[in-house]
């Protein structure tokens, strides 16, 4: 026969089985939790189900005082630990907010939640505290300025002060790792003392801590994780040279750093990302490779960096400040976009020694105007849309030029060029009416045909010293060319075509070098132009057009000179 439950005693067991302690002593509720020796836990009067948000403890307020032992039906027992969730929500609705929290010496943990959404102003602490560990969001957006941490304290859980109003704390000494997100957007943080026990600190830790200015890394410190300062108040940072490991964006956006001081090796990506007042930078020798995005919008204006280092990441340096750039010699890597949009770069120098870069390293630097190329390969988009750049000067060993080097580059009117291969020109667009003036280097001994066959736009070119051939149609259909400098001393045999349809009959100028004319007057073709004057050569001239005595003014003793020259004198 099947026994039937009354109505009463099953209302009674369901009360018990949703009860969350086992009694209740002035207002507070334990659970017991070991009976040798009798220890309890303060708990909540309500279990905590994640789909609700009533409080646990509705109604609580004003100080709460935990005590160190607590007696039911004549058991004394110990209280060893708060409950998660155990306070959690407990002001909600409340006119009245929970003001202080007194914790004994034997409480040994405080759960996850224990008192977020409290409001606590006050967490009063036991100096000879038990106290080891403190969970997850344990003081989650409580008001406390200030809270006392014991020596016994080794494990804080993450998010555990997130949002307080914490503005000071000092970390206990046993203290390892400070947790993920552990003091994240404590708006008022203003002072944080870290221990020399310290070997990590998590992602996040004290990220949004505006008004956190300073903080001083241990020489224990091994470890930093992902954006564990970032928004934070810093106006300077040292990196201990302990640290070996660093996460993402580390600084990121810590609007106020000016300097930084970089005593370990190792960086991470977008360290620096948008420090915008970050104007120095101290490496130390030994870092190998400033990582990708690591100095976006920075304010840094001059690039140092130690012989240790060999590469530059993507973006690196992007939107820095930078106003004249001669990157190391030392460096052999740049990655893509690493300078890109440097609005006040006006100038730069690629040295010889970089084999490997990146597309648009270069773009949209709007104030760019020269550019010296001393390495062999110029990247993809390297100087797109650098609309002011007007020369650029390509060093013997330059072998490629990637895909829309020079797109839009609108201002481009000079190139000088030594030991190249002339087919190169040919990648930066529109150089027909954009060029205006090409200087060959005295390394170039043959000038191949065609090379600018129909370059509209060009008004000026010189040729080095020791050409020993210009192919047929070199300059041919250049009908805007005023000035031809050789500056070979004796002119060699050259086709009709080579300057077919330039206007050598008065509109374009031949210039040799002193003591030359008579020479070139006897040359077929280079006797065709109807002025070939001295001094445009080797001397370099006045730059005065009619200035034959090069003395800097247009005066009869011009038409003397010129008279001695046709004579051979």
């Amino acid at each position: 026969m099947k026994k039937v439950l009354s109505l009463a005693a099953i209302l009674l067991l369901v009360a018990l089985s949703a009860r969350a302690y086992d009694f209740m002593v002035d207002g507070l509720c334990y659970k017991i939790t070991g009976s040798n020796p009798n220890t309890v836990k303060v708990c909540a009067q309500k279990e905590y189900a994640s789909t609700s948000s009533s409080p646990r403890y509705p109604g609580l307020e004003g100080d709460i005082v935990i005590p160190q032992t607590v007696t039911n039906n004549g058991t004394p027992y110990t209280v060893t630990s708060i409950d998660d969730y155990c306070f959690y929500y407990s002001n909600y609705n409340n006119s009245r907010p929970v003001t202080s929290v007194t914790i004994p010496a034997s409480v040994m943990y405080i759960g996850k939640y224990a008192f977020a959404i409290t409001y606590v102003q006050a967490v009063n602490i036991s100096p000879n505290s038990q106290l080891s560990t403190i969970g997850e969001w344990a003081f989650w957006a409580c008001n406390m300025k200030s809270i006392y941490l014991p020596n016994s304290l080794t494990s804080i859980g993450v998010n555990a002060f997130f949002r307080s109003l914490l503005q000071s704390v000092t970390l206990p000494n046993g203290l390892t790792t400070i947790a993920e997100n552990t003091f994240a957007n404590c708006v008022n943080l203003s002072s944080v003392t870290l221990p020399s026990s310290l070997t990590s600190i998590s992602g996040g830790a004290f990220s949004g801590c505006s008004a956190l200015s300073s903080i001083t890394l241990p020489a224990s410190l091994t470890t930093i994780g992902e954006r564990a300062f970032s928004s934070a108040g810093l106006t300077s940072i040292t990196i201990p040279s302990s640290v070996t490991s660093i996460g993402k964006e580390l600084f990121y956006s810590c609007k106020s750093l000016a300097s930084a001081k970089l005593q370990n090796t190792v960086m991470s990506e977008g360290q620096f990302l948008y420090c915008s007042a970050l104007t120095s930078v101290t490496f130390t020798n030994g870092i190998t490779e400033i990582s990708d995005n690591a100095f976006i919008d920075t304010g840094l204006t001059t690039l140092s960096l130690p012989s240790s280092v060999t590469a530059i990441g993507n973006s690196a340096f992007a939107r820095c400040k930078f106003s004249s750039l001669s990157i190391p010699s030392h460096i052999t890597s740049i990655g893509g976009n690493a300078f890109s949009s440097c609005e006040n770069l006006t100038n730069v120098t690629i040295p010889s020694s970089v084999t490997s870069i990146g597309g648009n390293v270069f773009s949209s630097c709007d104030a760019l105007k020269s550019a010296t190329i001393l390495n062999s390969t110029i990247g993809d988009g390297e100087f797109w849309s650098c609309d002011q750049l007007e020369t650029v000067t390509f060093g013997e060993s330059l072998k490629t030029i990637g895909a829309n080097a020079f797109n839009s580059c609108s201002a481009l009117v000079k190139v000088n060029m030594n030991n190249i291969d002339f087919t190169l020109l040919k990648k930066i667009p529109n150089y027909n009416t954009q060029l205006k003036n090409v200087v060959i280097g005295n390394n170039v001994t043959a000038i191949p045909a065609s090379v600018c066959q129909n370059w509209t736009g060009l008004e000026s070119v010189t040729l080095p010293n020791n050409f020993s051939s210009i192919g047929n149609s070199a300059f041919s259909g250049c009908t805007q060319l005023m000035d031809v400098y050789s500056l070979r001393e004796r002119p060699i045999t050259i086709d009709a075509s080579v300057f077919n349809g330039v206007q050598v009959s008065g509109y374009c100028d031949l210039h040799v070098p002193v003591g030359s004319v008579g020479r070139y007057r006897a040359m077929n073709v280079w006797k065709d132009f109807y002025v070939i004057d001295e001094g445009g050569g080797h001397s370099g001239g006045t730059g005065i057009k009619g200035d034959v005595n090069e003395d800097g003014v247009v005066s009869g003793a011009d038409v003397t000179a010129l008279y001695s020259i046709l004579l051979g004198e």
